[in-house]
């Protein structure tokens, strides 16, 4: 991963309706790896107006965010990448998140802190797919807010 990817704070993504990816593998080997991916510093993340858009990054990536505290998507009806907060408070991309019992080893999480998918959206059947989030986890920067909320078009 270049360098620069690893300073990169806030990503913003609009418009442009042929993208299909935001982060793309140009390796089109047949043996598929997964790999997990660190972006340290990325704390927001805003993609609008992508109407061809399905994946956030390949989908053998696992990237991890740690100090990502806010998410917006609008009009990105055909993304399916899942976007997972744990209770450490980073948020995994396409990836398996751990949960670890109670009696289990100290540094595991605890199945009492909650996991929570921020994207997809959970749909009832027959819902529409024009769904758009918009997630503000300001807590984490000391700001006391945190805002959860889906639009229904």
């Amino acid at each position: 991963m270049a360098d620069s990817l690893l300073k990169l704070t806030i990503l913003k993504v609009k418009g442009a309706s042929q993208l299909a990816e935001v982060f793309t593998n140009e390796d089109k080997g047949d043996i598929v790896v997964q790999k997990d991916v660190r972006l340290p510093q990325i704390c927001k993340i805003a993609l609008k107006g992508l109407p061809s858009l399905v994946n956030f990054c390949p989908r053998n990536y696992h990237a991890i965010l740690p100090k990502l505290y806010c998410l917006k998507v609008q009009r990105c009806p055909n993304m399916t990448t899942k976007f997972t907060r744990t209770p450490d408070k980073s948020v995994h991309i396409n990836g398996e998140v751990p949960q670890v019992d109670e009696e289990d080893e100290p540094t595991g999480f605890s199945t009492n802190s909650s996991v929570v998918t921020l994207w997809p959206p959970n749909k009832d059947e027959g819902d529409v797919d024009n769904d758009d989030l918009e997630w503000d986890d300001a807590d984490l920067m000391g700001r006391r807010k945190v805002t959860y909320r889906f639009r229904r078009g």
